[in-house]
């Protein structure tokens, strides 16, 4: 094979000049500097080309790990809908269909990893990274731009495409709860208990409610019994109400009676009385309902801070932000990786193995970052450790096989 045919004029790796039929020597575009200059730089056509084959490579990865989670949706969705609603079929489509988004933003590291091997395979069995390399240019340079385009991605992801994902996926919640006969995702039965905070009123003192029975009505809460604790500084007790039936409104908690207790003082009855709350009855309904993934990049800081106020967990909102501020080096990570499993020179032997080690150590990644995440969320963790520590060791197995790469 001539140069002409292993490498075309409009290739960005054509030699400076390609002999012609007449023994003339035809002078073609140069996209990366002579093997002879000081220092080799990358051009913009040479960039432009790795970096577009790179990420139409990652994206239609992307697409298609989306489209086989979204399959899976839909069958799942199918078995639990069929016999029950009438056109499920098509109930069932709609929810696969506006959980998809939210599919191809967890799967998107993991398919720049496989789009990433299988666009630097392609060049390097196309000898297009031989060229670069005779052009002095390191692997560190040729990856620049493979390593920008996945990052690029992970931030369009979380700036824009987040809030897409969000609402899509908060709309199919409330499709799948009316049509399983729910209201916002609360369901027809009462909770057993519900625990809820709010300030007091004084400094430095807050008002713990331990709810029992509880029941959302269209417009109301209402209570079979509950607990109030006045508690100051750091654990502090103060006092304890035991009250019977309670109902909040837009005005607040309302109690027919109660029995207080204060340090070294015996039960008080009281009568009815009124507590007022900084929340109504929308406002729990819709704490209770919010899950973190319904809720955008740009939101879930204010709604952590909304939920904290009110005593419920946010682990998992925490954890879901910081998965969202890592998701560009992560997706850098990946890139990394993608290079470490597949720019060997194609006469090594073990290629295609590295390629099966690359797919195989994807996998044994995320089933670590799932882990990582799954102790997150329940707090075992702080929320960033769990969101970075995976991010970290990413780029330290990418880096460090590169330049194990390069000692070979």
């Amino acid at each position: 094979m001539d140069r002409r045919q292993r490498h075309g004029v409009d290739s960005p790796y054509a030699w400076a000049a390609v002999p012609g039929d007449a023994g003339q020597s035809r002078q073609t575009d140069l996209s990366i500097s002579s093997p002879s200059s000081h220092s080799a730089r990358m051009s913009w056509h040479l960039g432009w080309y790795v970096g577009r084959s790179f990420m139409l490579c990652s994206a239609l990865a992307c697409i298609l790990l989306t489209g086989l989670l979204d399959l899976f949706e839909g069958l799942d969705q199918l078995r639990r809908l069929s016999g029950h609603i009438h056109q499920a079929a098509l109930k069932a489509m709609t929810l696969a269909g506006l959980h998809a988004p939210f599919y191809f933003t967890y799967v998107l590291p993991f398919g720049i990893l496989l789009g990433g091997m299988a666009c630097l395979h392609r060049l390097e069995r196309r000898s297009e990274l031989v060229a670069a390399r005779a052009a002095g240019l390191s692997p560190w340079q040729f990856l620049a731009v493979p390593v920008g385009c996945a990052i690029l991605m992970g931030l369009l992801t979380t700036a824009l495409f987040s809030p897409l994902s969000s609402v899509m996926y908060r709309h199919a919640d409330h499709l799948n709860a009316s049509w399983a006969g729910k209201q916002h995702g609360l369901g027809q039965h009462p909770l057993e208990e519900l625990w809820l905070r709010q300030p007091s009123g004084a400094p430095d003192t807050v008002i713990f409610l331990h709810l029992r029975h509880v029941v959302f009505g269209p417009e109301t809460v209402q209570a079979g019994n509950a607990t109030l604790l006045k508690v100051a500084g750091k654990r502090v007790f103060k006092a304890r109400v035991e009250t019977g039936a309670g109902l909040l409104d837009k005005g607040g908690w309302h109690f027919n009676s109660g029995k207080l207790y204060q340090t070294g003082h015996g039960g008080t009855a009281t009568g009815p009385f009124s507590l007022h709350t900084p929340y109504g009855p929308e406002a729990m309904k819709g704490a209770i309902a919010t899950n973190a993934e319904s809720v955008s990049f740009w939101a879930l800081p204010t709604t952590a801070r909304h939920l904290h106020a009110m005593g419920f967990p946010v682990a998992a909102y925490r954890l879901r932000w910081q998965g969202w501020l890592a998701l560009p080096t992560l997706c850098a990570a990946m890139a990394l990786m993608a290079a470490g499993f597949s720019m060997a020179p194609e006469r090594r032997s073990g290629h295609g193995h590295l390629i099966i080690q690359g797919v195989l150590a994807g996998f044994a990644f995320f089933a670590c970052a799932r882990t990582a995440e799954q102790l997150g969320r329940i707090g075992a963790v702080p929320p960033a450790l769990a969101a970075w520590a995976p991010v970290v060791a990413g780029l330290c197995l990418g880096a460090a096989m590169l330049i194990h790469r390069e000692e070979k």
